[in-house]
């Protein structure tokens, strides 16, 4: 009896440290670019027919009008996904955490936004395998994360006012068109402050890739390069293209992970020659 007790003592003790090895308590860190991720999955998830039909429904909730067509492998289709933290910590390996994440989404030549409340939840298990026996055994938790709540805080229905002859784009809106020779485009962008870097994405067509001539001020004041940190406040950025060539080109100002987007039809490689139409 005494031999099994001491055994069940040892086994129980074993169990027990292989569970509060795990713990590490107060410092479970969670990506915001991977939870904005997990919210806008159905729209990036597989070509199957399940999978366009969340995607559909997601954007439609998005827009608050019905997009049965949405197909995000259409070359029309754009989106964005930012989370407002961009870290969530928790206490327990299986407590929830939560953010706001910023989703956007554009379908031929409408763009929408709205704010998430996600509340994400580790589903996870440990491993029965250790991943190292000496000095002490360890096991790995294997993560599998997972939405348990989300629901729309608000739609944000419109561009904020700007001035004469700029246009005015949300937060994470990628825009791309065709400046003609010699000629100037001009965009605003108001961005919230969350104390995140925000990044300017600006390029165009051959020969060489990245906007060559542009400038962008932040309240008025000009950038000295294409990030921001701590990011927020009111952006402009004007886009001149060269006298001798007309220039297609793709411009996104945002924060977190790089959106989705497109390159407008007549965009030319660095090659010259333009890319096909299934890009």
């Amino acid at each position: 009896m005494k031999l099994r007790r001491w055994a069940a003592i040892g086994f129980g003790g074993y169990v027990a440290y292989a569970v509060a090895s795990q713990i590490n308590w107060g410092y479970y860190k969670h990506s915001g670019d991977d939870m904005a991720g997990k919210l806008a999955w159905p729209i990036t998830d597989g070509p199957d027919e399940e999978s366009r039909a969340e995607a559909a429904a997601l954007a439609g909730e998005v827009c608050g009008v019905s997009l049965p067509d949405f197909n995000y492998r259409d070359h029309a289709a754009k989106f964005v996904a930012m989370a407002e933290q961009a870290e969530v910590r928790h206490f327990f390996i299986n407590g929830r955490y939560s953010n706001v994440i910023w989703l956007g989404v554009g379908w031929k030549g409408r763009f929408c936004m709205a704010r998430y409340a996600v509340t994400m939840k580790d589903d996870g298990r440990m491993s029965p395998i250790p991943w190292r026996l000496f000095p002490f055994p360890m096991f790995e938790w294997l993560y599998q994360p997972s939405i348990v709540e989300q629901h729309l805080i608000e739609r944000i229905p419109n561009r904020p006012a700007a001035p004469e002859g700029v246009q005015s784009l949300f937060p994470g809106e990628c825009v791309t068109g065709e400046i003609a020779k010699g000629d100037t485009v001009r965009f605003q962008m108001v961005m919230p402050k969350f104390g995140q870097k925000v990044e300017l994405h600006c390029e165009w067509d051959h020969p060489y890739g990245r906007c060559e001539d542009f400038e962008w001020k932040k309240d008025g004041k000009i950038m000295a390069k294409n990030s921001d940190e701590p990011g927020g406040g009111t952006y402009l950025v004007t886009l001149r293209a060269p006298s001798t060539e007309a220039k297609h080109y793709v411009l996104e100002l945002f924060w977190g992970e790089q959106p989705s987007c497109q390159v407008p039809d007549g965009w030319t490689s660095g090659a010259g020659e333009a890319l096909p139409d299934n890009r």
